[in-house]
């Protein structure tokens, strides 16, 4: 697979390492992140600094984004020729995790539309268990890009196919709702958020599978197809 034999011709072993340290630190605010914006949609924090720390937290995201960009850059300079396929793959990946970061703000902004703030049993009634589902999305992504585990990164991009369809029954049902226009338009947006979070996650994990060229792209044959291996 392609990854894989990025990772054993790349020069410069102690680059590699400490850009895959950065990119794990990365997921790993971003996923801190999307808990405390969790807690927050239901009990909204009335500490003034909270909201702040929601974008410091975003903004720590977009300087780690920064940093491995410019590692990059730095390293080509110096061996252009060695690892520039790996190096583009992780230039397409860390944006995704800046992504991410963009849509958990978006979502605890949200959140704090709603009036009053919801209750976690109404939430149900729309959502289910979505919010555990992308908790446990961020630590089988880590797992995936930073072990190089191909089943693992399999298993993130089927079950973001079945998380979308989830969303998007969860949309068409909203339509049809009596909920009132701020319960309707902030679910509808929570819904879309989420979406997105995990298509940027299974996004991340189709670097461990799919040649530089089809990153973010994977069709349902290729997924059946490793269903039968």
């Amino acid at each position: 697979m392609m990854f894989k034999n990025l990772l054993g011709i790349l020069s410069g072993k102690g680059f590699l390492e400490d850009v895959l340290e950065e990119f794990a630190k990365m997921l790993k605010t971003a996923e801190e992140m999307f808990k405390m914006v969790m807690d927050d949609y239901f009990s909204p924090n009335p500490d003034p600094e909270f909201k702040q720390s929601i974008y410091d937290m975003d903004q720590k995201i977009n300087e780690y984004e920064r940093h491995i960009r410019k590692r990059i850059v730095e390293h080509l300079s110096v061996a252009p020729t060695k690892g520039l396929t790996l190096s583009l793959m992780l230039m397409s990946v860390v944006k995704d995790a800046e992504r991410i970061g963009d849509f958990i703000k978006n979502l605890f902004e949200a959140g704090r539309l709603l009036d009053p703030p919801v209750q976690k049993e109404e939430f149900a009634e729309y959502f289910n268990e979505l919010p555990e589902k992308i908790s446990r999305y961020f630590s089988d992504t880590v797992q995936a890009f930073i072990e190089y585990d191909e089943n693992k990164a399999y298993e993130v991009i089927r079950n973001e196919r079945a998380f979308a369809k989830e969303c998007d029954n969860i949309i068409h049902k909203l339509a049809k709702s009596q909920l009132t226009a701020n319960r309707a338009v902030c679910f509808t947006m929570t819904a879309r958020f989420l979406k997105r979070i995990a298509s940027h996650l299974s996004n991340i994990t189709t670097a461990v599978v799919m040649p530089l060229s089809e990153l973010d792209y994977f069709d349902e044959r290729r997924l059946s197809e490793h269903q039968t291996e």
